[in-house]
């Protein structure tokens, strides 16, 4: 377990760290972090990084865990609200970022993505 924390971290470490030139550069972005896609409070997060992007914030989402299966058109049906959130998010501006050790294990496929989420680069240390 503390593998994957840790796997986790470095994961959202390197995607910090590799944001776009223009995200870098303003120290004032908002990222959020969802582990999870139908909780009460994803969902306040959620509709804060709407209201922020709007206000023209640089705002960043990184999926892990079991919100990876939002990100995956094969769940489209049972997350239809949620789909639709990341691409509103993503035509205004916003990053989204997807762990790539959670596709794995949640058997998300870079193919399945929804157009536009990127894929976290791995960190070089196991």
């Amino acid at each position: 377990m503390k593998f994957i924390q840790y796997f986790v971290l470095m994961c959202l470490l390197s995607a910090t760290l590799n944001l776009q030139p223009s995200l870098a550069q303003n120290k004032n972005y908002l990222l959020i972090n969802l582990t999870s896609y139908t909780t009460p409070e994803s969902r306040k997060a959620i509709d804060y990084a709407k209201a922020e992007v709007t206000r023209g914030r640089p705002v960043v989402i990184f999926l892990q865990d079991k919100s990876v299966l939002a990100a995956s058109k094969t769940y489209a049906s049972q997350f239809k609200e949620q789909q639709q959130n990341l691409n509103e998010l993503m035509r205004k501006g916003a990053m989204v970022l997807i762990c790539p050790h959670c596709m794995k294990l949640y058997g998300v496929t870079e193919s399945d993505l929804l157009a536009g989420i990127q894929i976290a680069e791995e960190s070089d240390q196991s």
